[in-house]
């Protein structure tokens, strides 16, 4: 039997941790049955934990963000199913092909489905008291069909058990976070400030009894500090495991924990973050090579040689996946399901090679660039681009998401090759036709179609930079570039130049339209307005300053309606008119002190009083500005979880919108106002101790010592060192775990041990 269970992992951000247990509590104390979700989620957060449902092929990942997502198809698509209040899964579980428990990085909180995890229930648990458990729950380790506990995380001395399927739970005393064995027994694991203990419980954790206490063969302080990341057990007598801080080794027992012995390592600088053994003999291990690349091992004569299967090092076997991520799911028949990146991976041979189920978004390089565009609440399409072009890093990507921006997929053309994009310029008209400029060019992606991908318009007339916008109006499209302009009226099966842009030898920085008779364009240090079509253009810069010093600059355009435009640059630069350009406001003296040099880099309104705009710079990427009067006035808004560093926004209706931003690249959605219902349980109490008596009785190591001890066997009460005549030389009370005696000269001496039963034994210790 295989349990593993994962300690401590990286988190998004703690201002957003400390915000969720925030208005968690505050609804917990208001008595209020609902709660008020955060706006901004992650869509494609990296998954922190898969599980299967019993007897079935649909699989479960929980996220980094609190999202619950589905699988019927082992990884190609995906599904939200929860997106509640909390933050962060930890660890799902199915009792069931019906009941599954998750548990969150949120205190108190976990989750439940009734109905094999197409619909889950947050839940928040009290104590015997009425207080929201003050601590999040490491995992959920299910005994049977109705019978599972919620462990506790390190450092914290209680469990949470249920044995009616979830409707009551009772706090009970653990050591730490608990294994279930077989039948009605249980490992337990707790660490101290120098020690790491092993208990054993076979009446379900109602009382548990010391196995040992620092056990030996585990050196290091990856256990006594950072306790384990990984078990893996066959019986109460074997079982393996690893340390939880920076592991290197994998540890076998056969003595029930009272001591360990390392198992060989399969390759140099190997870092175990996966363990599964089927028996005392024969098992898997995959984890990181020297913490850039990922490898998959198997032994059939309990670590003591290895087989490489998947090793992506320099040098090994790798098939062009690259580095694998954790979490790892055996499905059987040889499947194994991970991640790369932001998406699923299967290997279909045991390991030994890996395939993608999908693409992603993450192109792998650092971000500069991306545009992101919602068609509705499930199509988006999304640009990224990064890198250097003079140190030949440079890489871009287009994709399109058609489940909301849980996963993406390259854009492609009718012959399967990649659709490049000239800086992100793309205009989505229907459910499948999407129009996009290629240099000079103007190209249509028909979902499906033998032609998609085609360039239908191409004009070197576009000058400079190419096609710098594409807008739309009905049948009208119309694509303008820094030079001249061309358009369609027939939903761009032909195009025609129109005019010339009247503002030649400017550089055209952004372009917007209410209709094709009112199109602003924004220049370096100019703004032009057409009434025509185009035909003409007439300067309405009026009374604004658009000096474009060192730190001034011109960077976009918004248009919230007809005749209301805001113009925004660097140095808190934002005017708006609301008569179409012949009245100009400065709004940036209105700004909050500490935004006066401000630099807006993007814009985005979600109504036209409602709106976004940001910086994603190293400093102005820490504020994210939020309007609610059509832009008058701003002040600081945290859209989602570390959302700084915006690159671009989008708006398809008032309820949905994403974000993409400079890491990973994040995939923000905006969900508007929703509720979700949040059932509160009261755990009863129950006054349990932890026997500490250990069955190998008081010990201590190394001896003879240079200075340093460890205590071992049952926790000590007091410690005393005394002459080989027995006169008291230093006393210890409650030494946890080991006693310093370089201070003393060399010689033999004598231990005396006191347990908390009042069990004495006096060992001899020579002191080098």
């Amino acid at each position: 039997m295989r349990i593993v269970i994962r300690t401590e992992m990286k988190e998004f951000s703690e201002k957003f941790i400390m915000k969720k247990l925030a208005l968690a509590l505050a609804y917990i104390l208001a008595f209020s049955a609902t709660a008020q979700q955060n706006e901004w989620r992650y869509v494609n957060s990296p998954f922190s934990v898969y599980a299967q449902v019993p007897n079935s092929s649909t699989i479960y990942a929980g996220d980094g963000s609190g999202l619950i997502k589905r699988s019927t198809d082992k990884g190609v698509s995906w599904e939200i199913v929860f997106e509640g209040l909390s933050s962060s899964i930890k660890d799902i579980a199915f009792l069931d092909a019906n009941k599954g428990v998750a548990t969150t990085l949120t205190n108190g909180t976990f989750i439940t489905t009734d109905d094999g995890g197409l619909t889950w229930r947050e839940k928040l648990l009290t104590d015997s008291a009425g207080n929201v458990i003050s601590q999040y729950f490491n995992s959920v380790e299910v005994v049977n069909p109705t019978t599972y506990f919620l462990n506790p995380a390190y450092g914290d001395k209680r469990a949470f058990m249920t044995k009616d399927g979830g409707n009551n739970f009772v706090e009970m005393a653990f050591p730490g976070p608990a294994m279930h064995v077989n039948g009605d027994t249980l490992l337990g694991f707790a660490k101290g400030s120098f020690s790491f203990r092993i208990h054993i419980s076979y009446d379900l954790g109602e009382s548990w009894s010391l196995v040992q206490n620092a056990p030996s063969g585990l050196s290091g302080v990856n256990f006594t500090f950072f306790g384990f990341d990984q078990v893996s057990i066959i019986s109460s007598k074997v079982f393996f495991i690893t340390g939880g801080s920076n592991p290197k080794e994998v540890f076998k027992t056969v003595d029930g924990g009272l001591s360990f012995s390392q198992l060989s390592d399969p390759i140099n600088n190997f870092f175990p973050k996966y363990v599964n053994f089927s028996d005392a003999d024969n098992g898997l291990v995959a984890g990181g090579i020297s913490s850039s690349w990922f490898g998959v091992f198997t032994t059939n004569d309990g670590g003591q040689t290895w087989t490489s299967l998947y090793n992506s090092s320099p040098g090994g076997s790798s098939n062009a996946i690259g580095k694998l991520l954790l979490p790892f799911l055996e499905l059987g028949n040889n499947e194994i399901i991970a991640q790369r990146n932001m998406h699923t991976v299967i290997s279909t041979d045991g390991g030994l090679t890996f395939s993608d189920q999908s693409d992603d978004l993450n192109i792998d390089v650092s971000i500069s660039r991306a545009k992101v565009l919602t068609y509705n609440k499930d199509l988006w399409y999304a640009y990224a681009a990064g890198g250097n072009p003079n140190l030949g890093t440079f890489k871009s990507k287009t994709a399109v998401s058609e489940n909301g921006g849980v996963s993406w997929n390259t854009l492609v053309d009718s012959t399967n090759n990649p659709i490049s994009l000239n800086g992100g310029v793309m205009l989505p008209i229907s459910a499948d036709t999407l129009f996009f400029a290629f240099s000079k060019s103007i190209g249509r992606y028909v979902k499906g179609s033998p032609t998609s991908g085609r360039l239908v318009s191409i004009y070197s007339s576009f000058g400079g930079t190419g096609v710098l916008k594409i807008l739309q109006n009905g049948n009208q499209i119309i694509g303008i570039g820094k030079y001249f302009s061309q358009l369609s009226v027939d939903r761009g099966q032909t195009w025609r130049i129109i005019t010339g842009a009247g503002f030649a030898g400017q550089q055209v920085v952004d372009i917007e339209f209410a209709n094709l008779n009112e199109i602003y364009v924004l220049t370096e240090d100019d703004i032009f307005k057409s009434t025509d079509t185009t035909k003409t253009w007439v300067s309405v810069k009026q009374n604004m300053n658009l000096s474009t010093g060192a730190t001034r600059g011109n960077n976009g355009l918004s248009l919230l309606k007809s005749n209301e435009v805001i113009l925004y640059g660097n140095d808190a630069r934002l005017y708006k008119t609301t008569d179409g350009g012949q009245n100009w406001t400065d709004l940036g003296p209105s700004l909050p002190a500490n935004l006066n040099f401000y630099d807006f880099r993007w814009m985005s309104f979600r109504t036209e009083s409602h709106g976004y705009a940001g910086n994603p710079s190293p400093n102005g990427g820490l504020y994210v500005l939020e309007t609610f009067d059509g832009g008058t006035t701003w002040s600081q808004s945290n859209p989602g979880s570390n959302m700084i560093g915006l690159l671009d926004m989008s708006f398809s209706d008032t309820t949905t919108g994403a974000a993409i931003g400079i890491f990973g690249p994040n995939v923000n959605r905006y969900n508007g106002p929703t509720n979700y219902t949040v059932d509160t349980l009261q755990a009863v109490l129950r006054n349990f101790s932890i026997n500490e008596k250990s069955y190998s009785d008081h010990n201590f190591y190394p001896n003879p010592s240079k200075g340093l001890i460890y205590l071992m066997g049952a926790d000590t009460k007091k410690a005393c060192l005394l002459s080989l005549s027995g006169q008291l030389i230093k006393e210890w009370n409650h030494p946890e775990g080991e006693l310093h005696l370089g201070q003393f000269t060399a010689g033999i001496y004598l231990i005396q041990l006191e347990d908390y039963h009042g069990s004495i034994k006096i060992m001899k210790l020579i002191l080098q």
